[in-house]
């Protein structure tokens, strides 16, 4: 592991220091010592040392909730405004915002359980669908029921089949880089450590 770590680090014009076990970071960078720490932002995403997406996957919700309220609000308060320009706006902007950066994506059930939930709420209000009370409370229409309505408006993969199509064309690109690309030998060395 250290053998490809040193192999990563020295392509990126790193060292490792491997005189101190002590040091949290034996990381060196053009001669600086690099900081260790547990989360960090990188192009608009946090990324945290343990590789878990969770708190990362409830900000992208909140802001892909918000910007959702910003566009659809103004076309709900439109009578003429069809079905089908509501879903492709859902689309372009909020799904959009939503799956940036998703090809990296590490999620559990539960988080994809809370995306589904997302769409299902966004994919019910674009087509006006809503719950109905009953005796034992709101009954929302089922998801295949919605899907059944959305796919005959227009042809819709779901956010998860969406996010995993992205996800086997990145690996792809990735695979396909030559064997001096650092974001392949980083991709392949932390697979190895798994």
């Amino acid at each position: 592991m250290l053998q490809n770590r040193a192999k990563i680090k020295t392509r990126a014009g790193a060292e490792i220091d491997e005189t101190n076990d002590d040091d949290p970071s034996p990381i060196v960078v053009y001669g600086k010592k690099v900081e260790e720490v547990s989360q960090f932002r990188y192009l608009g995403r946090t990324l945290t040392d343990d590789g878990d997406d969770a708190e990362e996957m409830k900000r992208k919700l909140l802001v892909a909730r918000g910007v959702l309220a910003s566009f659809m609000n103004p076309l709900y308060r439109r009578a003429a405004c069809s079905a089908k320009t509501k879903l492709a706006v859902y689309l372009a902007v909020s799904r959009t915002q939503l799956m940036f950066g998703s090809e990296t994506w590490t999620l559990t059930e539960a988080e994809w359980a809370r995306l589904q939930s997302f769409e299902m709420q966004c994919l019910r209000r674009v087509i006006g669908w809503r719950g109905r009370m009953t005796t034992e409370g709101i009954r929302y229409p089922r998801n295949e029921d919605v899907w059944r309505e959305v796919r005959r408006i227009r042809s819709v993969r779901t956010l998860r089949e969406s996010v995993e199509s992205r996800q086997v064309v990145w690996w792809g690109r990735v695979l396909r880089m030559g064997e001096s690309s650092l974001t392949r030998s980083a991709l392949l060395a932390s697979m190895a450590q798994a």
